[in-house]
């Protein structure tokens, strides 16, 4: 099933926590998470069929008032994009490493899902909000040149004020590897 995920960041962790509860009462979706995240912001991070995210999306987004900082709706994601959300990434590729960060997480979660559709990289952690003061980054692998294709691609789809650099490593040691996944 291609799914689909839904993001509302909230500036108040209590609608956060009442839309989290409304959303899933009223369609079919899961809850990849729904927590606090720097600084005292709440993210609520969704997944499902394209149908029923938009239905969760419209109530959390009715009931949250003033409180959106950031919305997302992202259809048919790259098939690891979950599992690297939820820290289950395998190392299956490292001749580089593509490093990408940026200043908030909507920026990360598509620019992510793009680098990983356009080219023939694996994704190995992408880290969203919490200890980082409310920034996101992702962390890709393969060869040297597929891996700044990837980031170029990425780069392309997302403001350019969201993103606060990107780096490539030929050959990273794997000391490196073995701490960042």
């Amino acid at each position: 099933m291609i799914k689909t995920i839904g993001l509302i960041e909230f500036r108040s962790i209590a609608k956060g926590i009442e839309a989290t509860d409304c959303m899933v009462k009223a369609s079919q979706v899961e809850i990849i998470f729904s927590k606090t995240v720097c600084p005292g912001k709440y993210i609520i991070l969704i997944c499902g069929d394209v149908g029923s995210v938009r239905e969760a999306m419209e109530k959390g987004l009715n009931i949250s008032q003033n409180n959106v900082i950031d919305k997302l709706i992202l259809p048919s994601i790259h098939n690891g994009l979950i599992d690297a959300i939820k820290g289950k990434s395998t190392l299956i590729n490292f001749n580089s490493i593509g490093i990408m960060e940026f200043s908030n997480i909507a920026s990360g979660i598509i620019a992510a899902d793009t680098s990983c559709k356009s080219g023939n990289v694996d994704l190995l952690k992408l880290s969203l909000g919490m200890g980082i003061g409310g920034k996101s980054y992702f962390i890709i692998s393969g060869d040297v040149s597929s891996v700044k294709s990837s980031l170029d691609a990425a780069a392309e789809k997302i403001d350019k004020k969201r993103i606060i650099d990107k780096v490539v490593i030929p050959s990273p040691d794997r000391e490196l590897i073995k701490n960042l996944v």
